[in-house]
C-alpha cells in the first residue's frame, strides 16, 4: 500500500515536471489526376485526416482552422503545396507537418466471368452447373507525401493503390452481340478471338459514370495501406525519467509518456543508446546518428503523463536517466 502511494505521488509531480507537446499535423486537398470522378481529391484528404485522427502521438489540425490561418498569413493552398518553401510554410503557425498528395489511375472495368457452382440432389448426390457473371473491377491510386515544415524536407512519400471487385448475375447485354455481329463481319475471325475482341471492347468502355462508387471504394482501400506506416512513422518516443528499487533484485523505470500518447498496460518500448555519428567527409555535416537498442521493457502501469516498467538488476545497470525510449513496431496497430 505504501509503495502504492509513492509511486502515485510520483507520477503527480512528473506530471507537472514534464509537458511533452505534440506534434502538429494537417491534411490539405488532394490533386485528382486524370481521377475520372468529381470530388476524389476530397474524399481521399477527408480519409487520410479520418486515419490521423487515430494517431494518438499528433494532433490533427482541423481543416477549416488551416484555412483560417492560411488567410491570416496570405498564404495560397496551392502556392504552398506546388512550390514548397520554408519560408512560406514556416508562416503557418504551430504546424509541423504538411500532409498532400493525388489521386490518379481511378478506373472501372467489365469482365464477363464463369463459375462453377455444385447443386445437391435429392439422393444427396452434387451436379455441377456453369454460370456467368459480370465481374467489376474499381482501381484507385493515391500518391502521398508527409512534407516536414521545420526542416523543409520530404519526410515521407509512397504510392498505394487500392482494388475492389464486385459481381452481378449475369444478362445478356446489347453491345455484346453487336459486337459478335461486327467483329464476323469485318473482321472474320474465329470464336475464340471474338471473345477476347469483346472483352477488349469493354474494357475500353467508360464505367466511370456509372459505377462511381466502385472508384471511391478503392480509393478509400488505397489510404487504408497507409495504416502501418503511419503507426510506425510517428510512434511514440521519450526519455526515461526516474530509476527506483521495487522488490528484491527488481526496479521500477519510470517514463515520460503515458496515455495521453496512447501508451496502455503490456505495451512494448525498446531502450535507445546513442552511438557512433555519421559525419559527411566533405562538408563535415552530421548525417545520422546511430541507435543501439539496448533493452526491451513492457509497460506495467499507466498514468496519464507517464508510465513505468519493471526490470531486472542486470538491465538496470545499463539504464540511465535521460535515456531515449521508442515504442515498438507492430504490424496492425502499436498498441
Amino acid at each position: 500500500m505504501k509503495k502504492k502511494i509513492v509511486f502515485s505521488l510520483l507520477l503527480f509531480f512528473a506530471s507537472f515536471a514534464i509537458t511533452k507537446e505534440k506534434p502538429k499535423i494537417a491534411v490539405v486537398d488532394f490533386k485528382e489526376i486524370s481521377s475520372k470522378v468529381s470530388n476524389a481529391g476530397v474524399f481521399v484528404a477527408n480519409k487520410v485526416n479520418d486515419l490521423c485522427s487515430t494517431i494518438k502521438t499528433v494532433n490533427v489540425i482541423d481543416r477549416t482552422h488551416l484555412d483560417q490561418i492560411l488567410q491570416e498569413q496570405n498564404l495560397s493552398l496551392t502556392g504552398i503545396v506546388d512550390n514548397f518553401d520554408q519560408n512560406k510554410v514556416g508562416k503557418i503557425s504551430g504546424l509541423n507537418y504538411l500532409i498532400v498528395g493525388d489521386v490518379s489511375q481511378c478506373s472501372v472495368t467489365r469482365n464477363l466471368k464463369e463459375f462453377t457452382k455444385k447443386i445437391k440432389k435429392k439422393n444427396g448426390s452434387y451436379i455441377s452447373k456453369k454460370e456467368k457473371k459480370w465481374e467489376w473491377t474499381g482501381t484507385g491510386t493515391v500518391q502521398l507525401r508527409i512534407l516536414d515544415v521545420v526542416s523543409d524536407e520530404i519526410l515521407y512519400s509512397k504510392t498505394k493503390t487500392g482494388v475492389v471487385k464486385k459481381y452481378e448475375d449475369y444478362t445478356p447485354d446489347k453491345n455484346y452481340k453487336k459486337t459478335l455481329i461486327k467483329v464476323r463481319v469485318k473482321k472474320k475471325v474465329r470464336v475464340k478471338k471474338i471473345r477476347s475482341t469483346y472483352k477488349k471492347s469493354m474494357s475500353q468502355m467508360d464505367f466511370n459514370k456509372t459505377q462511381p462508387d466502385l472508384i471511391f471504394q478503392a480509393l478509400s482501400k488505397a489510404v487504408s495501406y497507409y495504416k502501418n506506416d503511419f503507426y510506425n512513422l510517428f510512434r511514440p518516443t521519450g526519455y526515461i525519467i526516474g530509476i527506483m528499487p521495487y522488490k528484491g533484485n527488481k526496479y521500477k523505470v519510470l517514463l515520460d509518456v503515458g496515455e495521453n500518447f496512447g501508451i496502455k498496460k503490456g505495451s512494448k518500448f525498446f531502450i535507445i543508446q546513442k552511438g557512433k555519428t555519421i559525419v559527411h567527409p566533405v562538408t563535415k555535416e552530421l548525417i545520422q546518428t546511430e541507435d543501439i537498442v539496448v533493452g526491451k521493457v513492457k509497460i506495467k502501469e499507466v498514468a496519464s503523463e507517464t508510465s513505468y516498467a519493471i526490470v531486472n538488476k542486470k538491465m538496470v545497470n545499463t539504464l540511465k536517466i535521460g535515456q531515449t525510449i521508442k515504442a515498438k513496431k507492430a504490424g496492425g496497430c502499436l498498441f
